[in-house]
């Protein structure tokens, strides 16, 4: 039994119109097209290892793993595909392998002015804080008429 292969539109760089590349299957992966678009512009398979891929979506882009399977990333944009580029980008600095690729790490959001560890002191305190206190809460000295 044949494996079922896609065409999917790749960019060179996002102005470019697409390169539609034929033959990916479920195991091609992110490197794999890299090096075929290298190949098809005339650079060498050593080159490729100079580029990545990136994906766009509504200016929003995302560094893909060269081992990405890109069917599968094909395939999870179902409906907004239309609206996503798979683009080729060349890395500043120095050359890397598929080896040597690390994901970015998020750092753990923090809230401001949460805590014990607030910079500044605050002017309200919750009644619980003021109890063991020798201080009048400030709502019973007030004097309700009906």
């Amino acid at each position: 039994m044949a494996t079922k292969t896609f065409e999917i539109p790749f960019h060179l760089r996002s102005s470019q119109p697409a390169k539609w590349v034929s033959g990916i299957d479920h195991n091609t992966t992110c490197q794999d097209v890299v090096v075929i678009l290298m190949q098809e512009m005339g650079k060498s398979a050593k080159v490729a290892d100079n580029y990545l891929l990136v994906e766009q979506w509504r200016g929003i882009e995302r560094v893909l793993a060269p081992n990405a399977k890109v069917l599968k990333l094909w395939h999870s944009w179902r409906d907004e595909s239309s609206q996503v580029k798979f683009v080729v980008k060349k890395v500043v600095g120095r050359a890397r392998s598929s080896e040597d690729y690390v994901p970015h790490k998020r750092r753990p959001l923090r809230r401001r002015n949460s805590g014990s560890n607030s910079s500044r002191a605050s002017d309200t305190l919750h009644p619980r804080k003021m109890q063991g206190k020798n201080k009048v809460m400030p709502w019973r000295e007030m004097n309700i008429e009906c």
